[in-house]
């Protein structure tokens, strides 16, 4: 009769020959990994824990979250469950951004190109808001979209994006763009909790030209909702 050849598990580093190895040394990517690629389960076998084998492969779960959760409930491993879907999100975020730099580089993909993906993605949202100018729904979506994924972009490019939109009397957007918390704060306050610019200042500046075309514009609605933002900035004068 052939001999089982017995091999370890490495956890957190650790060989783990034993149940108790592996509740003391228990690692969400390694036990993952394991479950996974079938080890998990012949290790199991050929260490002789047959109930935790018949467990393990009883489960049906394909979702990270619910493999881990099964696996924790089986071995019996102390754990924070808030702790292990942290860690299960921050897995998820590593394996997806490994998958696409992988995808990156398996299609020839140049660091020009992932620039100019990011670019035209920047390019694409602010051609909504111009092309739909009159789409509220578009135009905060689209606004809403950069600040979530071009923050960064937003903060070097906010006063020729909102002088355009001024010159080319698009109030509906100039208004979204003002009443969105997070492009507000990025535009007119580098500090979020005290929305300032002193007179003078390019944003001061900028501030008097939206100004003036909503007290150019006839339109009560627009000079209400001004007035309301306008009570959300404090303009400091020189003296």
């Amino acid at each position: 009769m052939a001999k089982t050849i017995k091999f370890n598990l490495i956890c957190d580093n650790t060989p783990v020959r034993t149940i108790e190895d592996l509740q003391n040394n228990f690692s969400i990517e390694d036990v993952l990994d394991y479950y996974r690629n079938g080890l998990l389960c012949r290790w199991l076998k050929v260490r002789g824990y047959e109930e935790e084998l018949k467990k393990v492969e009883e489960i049906r779960s394909e979702d990270s979250m619910g493999i881990i959760k099964e696996l924790i409930r089986i071995f019996e491993i102390p754990c924070d469950p808030a702790e292990v879907e942290k860690s299960i999100y921050i897995l998820k975020y590593k394996v997806e951004s490994e998958s696409e730099n992988e995808q990156y580089k398996q299609e020839g993909y140049k660091v020009e190109g992932i620039i100019e993906d990011y670019q035209q993605g920047y390019r694409s949202l602010l051609n909504t808001i111009f092309e739909n100018q009159n789409d509220a729904a578009q135009i905060k979506a689209a606004i809403q979209e950069i600040v979530e994924k071009y923050k960064w972009v937003l903060q070097y490019d906010y006063r020729r994006v909102l002088t355009e939109l001024t010159d080319q009397k698009m109030l509906l957007a100039v208004m979204c763009f003002l009443m969105n918390e997070q492009a507000r704060e990025v535009c007119f306050a580098p500090d979020p909790e005290n929305l300032t610019f002193p007179a003078g200042s390019d944003n001061y500046v900028l501030y008097e030209k939206i100004k003036s075309i909503f007290y150019l514009s006839n339109s009560y609605c627009y000079l209400l909702l001004f007035f309301i933002f306008s009570f959300s900035i404090r303009s400091i004068k020189k003296t």
